[in-house]
Protein backbone atom coordinates (compact mmCIF):
# COMPACT_ATOMS: atom_id res chain seq x y z
CA UNK A 1 0.00 0.00 0.00
CA UNK A 2 3.61 2.31 0.73
CA UNK A 3 2.85 4.10 -2.89
CA UNK A 4 -1.07 4.88 -2.92
CA UNK A 5 -0.70 7.47 0.20
CA UNK A 6 1.61 9.54 -1.24
CA UNK A 7 0.69 12.95 -2.87
CA UNK A 8 0.99 13.46 -6.11
CA UNK A 9 0.64 16.73 -8.16
CA UNK A 10 1.59 16.09 -12.27
CA UNK A 11 1.48 19.21 -14.58
CA UNK A 12 2.30 18.08 -18.64
CA UNK A 13 5.26 15.84 -18.01
CA UNK A 14 6.38 17.06 -14.37
CA UNK A 15 5.26 15.32 -11.21
CA UNK A 16 5.90 16.81 -7.62
CA UNK A 17 4.94 14.11 -4.55
CA UNK A 18 5.87 14.23 -0.99
CA UNK A 19 8.88 12.41 -1.69
CA UNK A 20 10.57 14.38 -4.79
CA UNK A 21 10.04 15.94 -8.20
CA UNK A 22 10.28 14.08 -11.30
CA UNK A 23 10.41 14.32 -14.99
CA UNK A 24 8.47 11.58 -16.95
CA UNK A 25 8.62 11.12 -20.82
CA UNK A 26 5.72 9.18 -21.51
CA UNK A 27 5.18 6.56 -18.24
CA UNK A 28 9.11 6.37 -17.56
CA UNK A 29 10.30 8.74 -15.41
CA UNK A 30 13.72 10.08 -16.38
CA UNK A 31 14.69 12.52 -13.59
CA UNK A 32 14.36 12.23 -10.25
CA UNK A 33 15.37 14.36 -7.56
CA UNK A 34 14.44 13.56 -3.30
CA UNK A 35 12.73 16.07 -2.08
CA UNK A 36 15.02 16.25 0.82
CA UNK A 37 17.88 17.00 -1.66
CA UNK A 38 15.88 19.75 -2.89
CA UNK A 39 17.20 23.45 -1.90
CA UNK A 40 15.00 25.45 -3.91
CA UNK A 41 12.88 25.42 -7.46
CA UNK A 42 12.95 28.09 -9.73
CA UNK A 43 10.60 28.68 -12.54
CA UNK A 44 12.18 29.78 -15.65
CA UNK A 45 11.58 30.40 -19.35
CA UNK A 46 14.63 29.80 -21.49
CA UNK A 47 17.30 27.24 -22.96
CA UNK A 48 16.26 24.00 -21.80
CA UNK A 49 19.93 22.50 -22.38
CA UNK A 50 20.93 21.14 -19.17
CA UNK A 51 24.75 22.76 -20.17
CA UNK A 52 23.53 25.39 -22.50
CA UNK A 53 27.43 26.83 -23.22
CA UNK A 54 28.98 22.86 -23.32
CA UNK A 55 26.34 22.29 -25.45
CA UNK A 56 26.87 25.34 -28.03
CA UNK A 57 30.57 24.82 -28.62
CA UNK A 58 30.16 21.03 -29.06
CA UNK A 59 27.46 21.69 -31.70
CA UNK A 60 29.97 24.41 -33.62
CA UNK A 61 32.04 21.68 -32.97
CA UNK A 62 29.97 18.96 -34.57
CA UNK A 63 28.87 21.45 -37.37
CA UNK A 64 32.37 22.46 -38.48
CA UNK A 65 32.89 18.44 -38.88
CA UNK A 66 30.18 18.49 -41.15
CA UNK A 67 30.97 21.40 -43.15
CA UNK A 68 34.63 19.50 -43.62
CA UNK A 69 32.56 16.57 -44.69
CA UNK A 70 31.10 18.79 -47.35
CA UNK A 71 34.15 20.34 -49.09
CA UNK A 72 35.80 16.46 -49.03
CA UNK A 73 32.52 15.54 -50.96
CA UNK A 74 32.63 18.35 -53.26
CA UNK A 75 36.55 18.78 -53.70
CA UNK A 76 37.23 15.18 -54.21
CA UNK A 77 34.20 13.50 -55.66
CA UNK A 78 33.48 9.44 -55.15
CA UNK A 79 36.95 9.32 -53.48
CA UNK A 80 35.65 11.25 -50.60
CA UNK A 81 32.15 9.71 -50.70
CA UNK A 82 32.86 7.48 -47.70
CA UNK A 83 34.10 9.73 -45.32
CA UNK A 84 32.61 13.04 -46.19
CA UNK A 85 29.02 11.12 -45.88
CA UNK A 86 30.67 10.34 -42.20
CA UNK A 87 31.47 14.01 -41.76
CA UNK A 88 28.21 15.12 -42.69
CA UNK A 89 26.51 13.17 -40.39
CA UNK A 90 28.10 14.34 -37.44
CA UNK A 91 27.15 18.16 -39.19
CA UNK A 92 23.63 16.63 -38.34
CA UNK A 93 24.12 15.96 -34.80
CA UNK A 94 26.07 19.13 -34.33
CA UNK A 95 22.94 21.31 -35.91
CA UNK A 96 20.31 19.45 -33.48
CA UNK A 97 22.46 20.55 -30.94
CA UNK A 98 22.64 24.25 -31.92
CA UNK A 99 18.68 23.87 -32.28
CA UNK A 100 17.98 22.21 -28.82
CA UNK A 101 20.47 25.14 -27.40
CA UNK A 102 18.50 27.78 -29.03
CA UNK A 103 14.73 26.38 -28.44
CA UNK A 104 13.05 28.41 -25.82
CA UNK A 105 10.87 26.49 -23.01
CA UNK A 106 9.48 26.93 -19.36
CA UNK A 107 11.80 24.10 -17.05
CA UNK A 108 12.45 24.04 -13.29
CA UNK A 109 15.63 24.49 -12.39
CA UNK A 110 15.92 22.64 -9.37
CA UNK A 111 19.00 23.71 -7.18
CA UNK A 112 20.41 20.18 -4.94
CA UNK A 113 22.99 19.79 -2.42
CA UNK A 114 25.46 19.27 -5.12
CA UNK A 115 24.17 20.59 -8.32
CA UNK A 116 21.51 22.43 -10.09
CA UNK A 117 19.05 19.95 -12.37
CA UNK A 118 16.58 20.95 -15.00
CA UNK A 119 13.17 19.65 -15.15
CA UNK A 120 11.94 20.58 -18.75
CA UNK A 121 8.09 20.93 -19.44
CA UNK A 122 6.63 18.94 -22.66
CA UNK A 123 3.94 20.35 -24.38
CA UNK A 124 1.26 23.12 -24.13
CA UNK A 125 2.38 25.45 -21.71
CA UNK A 126 -0.78 27.44 -20.01
CA UNK A 127 -0.03 29.88 -17.22
CA UNK A 128 -3.53 29.23 -15.52
CA UNK A 129 -2.75 25.51 -15.39
CA UNK A 130 0.55 25.90 -14.00
CA UNK A 131 -0.42 28.31 -11.33
CA UNK A 132 -2.61 25.26 -10.05
CA UNK A 133 0.27 23.72 -10.00
CA UNK A 134 2.10 25.40 -8.24
CA UNK A 135 -0.52 26.20 -5.74
CA UNK A 136 -1.17 22.73 -5.11
CA UNK A 137 3.40 22.28 -5.01
CA UNK A 138 3.01 24.89 -2.24
CA UNK A 139 0.55 22.58 -0.02
CA UNK A 140 3.05 19.60 -0.37
CA UNK A 141 6.07 22.11 1.12
CA UNK A 142 7.39 23.23 -2.02
CA UNK A 143 8.32 26.71 -2.77
CA UNK A 144 8.36 27.78 -7.10
CA UNK A 145 9.95 31.05 -7.06
CA UNK A 146 9.33 32.32 -10.35
CA UNK A 147 11.85 34.29 -12.58
CA UNK A 148 9.70 34.06 -15.72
Amino acid sequence: MGDATVKRNRYLNIEISDKGLSEFDGDRRIIFIAKEDVRRVEVHFGSSAERPGLQLIAGILLLALGATGLAMVLASGMRGLRWGVGFMLFGCFGAWFLYETFKKSHYLQVTRHQDVRKLVFRGNFSEADFTAFSKEAGEMGYSLDKSV
